[in-house]
């Protein structure tokens, strides 16, 4: 026969067993948890536009400096290089030059009678690039510049 104290172990066994058994089936039969929500979709990115420069002309008589400013600094990162057409004509005998100080860009003649026109490759590094002219004292002259779009490295 079996002794008080293992009847008691083998009825608190079963009661522990009967509590098990219930909560497993109470979790079979209970509601489904709710179905997870679809991850929304991400963003589209935008793209930035590419900005639109503007063409800079300016005249005046003797040497003189005009500012061009870079709309695409720092926009469009990643690009090195991009361009600068310059038109510059004078009146006058003497010789002229066009420059951009730094860059090794420049466009002249040796004389005023000749019309400059130049694709100038400059680096993409500045917010605005100072173009330095260079004709006799009395020359007057013209000056167009138009920055194009950045290009690779």
């Amino acid at each position: 026969m079996l002794d008080a104290r293992t009847t008691a172990r083998r009825r608190a066994g079963a009661a522990l067993l009967a509590a098990l058994g219930t909560a497993l089936l109470a979790s079979c039969t209970s509601a489904s948890p709710a179905p997870e929500a679809a991850p929304s979709p991400s963003p589209t990115p935008t793209a930035t536009p590419t900005p639109t420069a503007t063409p800079v002309s300016a005249s005046g008589t003797g040497p003189g400096e005009v500012e061009v400013q870079n709309p695409y600094y720092p926009i469009v990162e990643g690009r090195e290089w991009m361009g600068m057409d310059v038109s510059f004509s004078c009146a006058g005998d003497g010789p002229f030059d066009v420059r951009i100080p730094g860059t090794g860009a420049f466009t002249g003649s040796s004389t005023c009678s000749v019309r400059g026109s130049s694709d100038f490759l400059i680096e993409q590094s500045k917010t605005s690039y100072r173009v330095v002219i260079t004709v006799d004292e009395g020359v007057d002259w013209t000056f167009t510049g138009l920055l194009t779009p950045p290009h690779g490295p």
